[in-house]
């Protein structure tokens, strides 16, 4: 018998579901941060949303998680489960799905059900990315000397930069001005963004996007056009790595890329990442 169940006011259920995503954790790491941040229910942030888990024979076999910004993240789906958790979504949850996070291939064949489903989708931004993972043990390089932790007054280059990152992809961001400003000053706070700069510009920038407990999820990595070629972006993930490996706690690192962003995938081998799987990322236009 197949049922799905929220987890809020049910202790029992978050600790299995909890249970569950750590079993996979280098492919559901905003599914893991989320929640640690913004908690199992749907609040006022982008970011949070209602958690659910999918029993089969009283047995936690999927779950998932429908963020106020749109998009699905989930975990352990299978072809058979993608039907009913689009009609309970359907059913259960005001937001309009505008797109799909998780491990492929189950991430492209939500995201095809979901267009059979309604026509009018159109694809966005949609990519089946490559998914590195890298140990602290393995992981030898110096800390450079032309990088540093971001500071607040460093919010309007970072914010050029971020819109220019958001362009290039062609993704769609509805954060607001001030949603944005305080998405920086908390990562300020919480010393998870990273820039590199030229004579005291700042030429390049790097983030986490997801943390949980001793794994953290670099994202954002961003040098603008006519300042690459010049190994900013490698100084500023060797900066990161070093602090998250010796400061922050951090024993692995989860990060994805475009399969056909050739230059990154030679920058990220190069630390000693691995690659561990893909991992899917297919947003609707507009």
């Amino acid at each position: 018998m197949l049922q799905i169940l929220p987890w809020s006011h049910n202790s029992q259920l978050k600790k299995e579901g909890l249970a569950f995503l750590k079993q996979q954790e280098e492919t559901c790491m905003f599914m893991l941060s989320n929640q640690q941040n913004f908690g199992t229910e749907l609040s006022e942030h982008l970011n949070s949303g209602n958690y659910y888990s999918l029993l089969e024979d009283q047995r936690v076999t999927a779950c998932f998680v429908l963020a106020r910004r749109g998009n699905l993240l989930f975990q352990g789906a299978t072809k058979k489960h993608i039907v009913p958790i689009l009609e309970f979504l359907e059913k259960n949850e005001s937001i309009a799905l505008k797109g799909g996070l998780g491990p492929e291939p189950m991430a492209f064949e939500i995201w095809q059900q979901l267009k059979l489903r309604a026509p009018k989708i159109q694809d966005g931004f949609v990519s089946c990315e490559i998914l590195y993972a890298l140990e602290k043990s393995q992981f030898e390089q110096a800390p450079t000397d032309n990088t540093r932790l971001l500071q607040k007054q460093h919010f309007e280059t970072w914010k050029r930069y971020v819109e220019s990152y958001i362009s290039e992809l062609k993704l769609t961001d509805i954060s607001t001005e001030s949603e944005r400003q305080n998405t920086f000053i908390e990562k300020v706070e919480r010393k998870e963004l990273w820039g590199t700069f030229e004579e005291e510009q700042l030429v390049s920038i790097a983030t986490l996007n997801a943390r949980f407990q001793k794994l953290a999820q670099v994202g954002g990595v961003f040098t603008p056009i006519e300042k690459r070629g010049k190994g900013f972006s490698k100084d500023c993930m060797r900066q990161l790595l070093h602090d998250c490996f010796n400061n922050l706690g951090i024993e692995k690192m989860i990060l994805f890329t475009s399969q056909t962003s050739l230059a990154a995938q030679s920058v990220y081998q190069s630390m000693g990442f691995k690659i561990i799987g893909n991992y899917g990322m297919y947003f609707a236009k507009g």
